[in-house]
């Protein structure tokens, strides 16, 4: 679905609310019905740019 709909993609991050104390990154995209969809879910070692680029070049689009 990503790949069919990747105009918008929205990217929240709780920090430490896992029993692993980790940054949980959740993407979710619209479609063409407005409707959100799941995309993914990381958890991050820390929350630096280094770590949000690389989530950020794994997602499943072309």
């Amino acid at each position: 679905m990503v790949e069919r709909f990747p105009q918008v993609l929205l990217m929240d991050c709780t920090y430490k609310t896992n029993k692993l104390g980790m940054p949980s990154l959740q993407v979710v995209a619209i479609d063409c019905f407005n409707k959100t969809f799941f995309v993914c879910g990381v958890f991050l070692k820390d929350e630096t740019q280094a770590n949000y680029e690389w989530a950020v070049s794994t997602l499943p689009m072309k």
